[in-house]
């Protein structure tokens, strides 16, 4: 359960220099979309809390229910409710091999941000 393992790291003020998040798609349909925005936030806030200040973190997702601003939103309300700055240092989507079709915007599926962690706000 890596929401429980995060937890007991920040209580024993274990930090890492690098973390990276890539869990699986957190909706299949946009029925479920809140919960994938919820589950995003919570893992991104927790994993946050244990890059060492300097350090990176990466987020990445394969939900198609999230577009790439929406999940660059929710990646900001993490770094808020986990009090720090960060600087987008890379952003990638989509590789040449997977082809978005015009308005399926539900395509661009594939999202990965890597921040580095500032400073404690």
């Amino acid at each position: 359960d890596v929401f429980l393992f995060l937890q007991n790291a920040q209580k024993k003020k274990t930090q890492w220099d690098y973390v990276i998040c890539d869990p699986p798609s957190f909706a299949r349909s946009a029925d479920q979309r809140k919960g994938a925005e919820k589950a995003y936030r919570k893992l991104m806030t927790q994993a946050l809390g244990v890059v060492r200040p300097g350090g990176y973190f990466c987020a990445a997702s394969c939900t198609s229910q999230i577009g790439p601003a929406h999940f660059r939103r929710i990646l900001a309300e993490a770094s808020r409710a986990a009090r720090l700055r960060l600087q987008i240092v890379h952003e990638v989507g989509q590789p040449f091999d997977h082809p978005v079709a015009i308005g399926h915007e539900e395509g661009r599926y594939l999202k990965f941000i890597e921040v580095r962690v500032l400073a404690r706000v």
